[in-house]
Parts: structure tokens; sequence; C-alpha cells
């Protein structure tokens, strides 16, 4: 079953809610004209391996992305990154997507929850820098999506760091992103050595690194 293009023409929608609603097949680009929209949720439905649709970085009014188990394939649209009001993106578990840059997710300065866990991510480069300005972060999710191993890299803002201590060969800093950040999987990766995760009042941070 597709979802029924006539959905597009509910102009002050503001929030869509389909997840587990079994459609299937392409996302009608009619939903591009929902220009109110605050909540798009089209989770547990199976569209085939179709690549995300671009039109969703037109939503500019979008605070919650929801597209996980979803079946979607294909590289990540760097269109998402235009959502600067976004909060909430989901994309867990659509093991045909991937990514070689997250420089789009540097733009979402909004944002508070990311899940790409089981994702693609093996080719993307220089990942901690795109994460890094994700200040606002309270929960990073990147499990299962074979981030892989990089250069040791130190990001910070200045004042947000009064000592540094490292002890590995290999050892990131994600130091903007820490200071909300409470919850963070990066675990069953391709790293190697250890995380420091720095920042002022950085509440509880859960974290694991798993290497084959």
């Amino acid at each position: 079953m597709i979802i029924p293009k006539f959905i597009g023409s509910l102009s002050q929608l503001k929030e869509l809610k389909l997840a587990g609603a079994n459609f299937s097949g392409p996302v009608p680009p009619q939903l591009g004209n929902l220009s109110n929209l605050h909540t798009l949720d089209l989770s547990s439905n199976d569209f085939e391996g179709m690549m995300i649709p671009k039109f969703i970085g037109s939503l500019s009014q979008l605070k919650e992305l929801k597209l996980a188990d979803a079946n979607f394939g294909g590289p990540v649209p760097p269109q998402l990154g235009n959502l600067s009001n976004l909060h909430t993106l989901d994309l867990y578990r659509n093991d045909g997507v991937s990514s070689e840059n997250l420089e789009w997710l540097s733009h979402l300065s909004s944002l508070r929850y990311l899940n790409m866990s089981y994702l693609d991510l093996s080719k993307v480069v220089n990942w901690p820098l795109s994460l890094s300005k994700l200040t606002l972060l309270t929960e990073l999710q990147l499990s299962v999506c074979y981030l892989p191993d990089c250069h040791p890299v130190l990001l910070c803002s200045g004042s947000c760091i009064s000592r540094i201590t490292c002890f590995l060969s290999r050892v990131f800093l994600l130091c903007n992103v820490g200071s909300n950040l409470e919850y963070l999987d990066i675990s069953k990766n391709l790293l190697s050595g250890s995380f420091l995760i720095v920042g002022c009042n950085f509440k509880i941070c859960i974290y694991s690194i798993w290497k084959e």
C-alpha cells in the first residue's frame, strides 16, 4: 500500500505519524507541500530500498524526523542538513542507507537526539569534526555502522576544556558535543584506542568501543 497523495494537500498539517502502517513503494513527492509540518514519522514501513526523499529537506519547520526501520536505501540526501529546526533525527536500522560525508549534520544546530545505528558509515571521513558541531546533543547512537578509525583529533571551543590527559595512541576528543551529552553509544564499530569526552556540565556518559 502506497501513502495516499492527497495527504500532501493538507496544508495546515503539523504532525504526520504513519509508523507501522504497512506502507511501501515511493514516498509521494506531494508530502513536500506540507510546509507547516513539525513531525514526520514513517518508521517501521517498507519503502523497498528507495532513497530517503530529498524533498524532506525542504520541510523547514520539521522538529522530529523518524525514519527508523523503514527499509530505505542509498546515500543520505545532504538536503536533510537544511532542517535547522530539527531536534530529533532517527534513521535507525536502515541497513541499505549509507553516507560518505557527514558534513550535512553540522548544519543541524538544534539537534538533540541522533540515531544512525545500523547505517553503513564505513567510508565516512573526519566524522568527529561533524559531530563536534552538534552542541545541543543529549543522545547519540552510532552503533554497528562500521565507523572507520581515523587520526587523533582534538575538537573544542577553548573555554570548554581546562585539562586534557591523553594516554593511548588513538584518542578522539568530542568536546563541544560533550557539554550536554547524556548517552553515547558507538559500540561495535571499527575503532581502536579510546574516546575522551570533555565538556562543561555534561551529566552522564555511557559509551563503549568495540573492534573486531
